[in-house]
């Protein structure tokens, strides 16, 4: 098992969501994922969330830290 980690810092811009897509494609099934990022809008952590379950990840955890910083624990499913 494998542990991989997104560090997304500033806003999600447009361009940023098929790279993100795209890393989490390269994680295997039964690895683990965290993904951490700045965002002042909801809509940031919602699409996260989205293309997480969309690469087949069971979200673990999530948290906000006192930084303002969202953290996002997942692993892939087996398939």
């Amino acid at each position: 098992m494998s542990q991989y980690q997104i560090n997304i810092n500033g806003k999600i811009r447009l361009m940023d969501y098929s790279s993100i897509d795209d890393y989490m494609a390269i994680v295997n099934e039964n690895d683990n994922l965290i993904v951490t990022l700045d965002s002042e809008n909801d809509s940031d952590v919602n699409m996260i969330y989205k293309i997480l379950e969309k690469n087949n990840f069971n979200t673990t955890r999530m948290s906000k830290g006192s930084n303002g910083r969202y953290y996002i624990n997942a692993n892939k499913k087996y398939l």
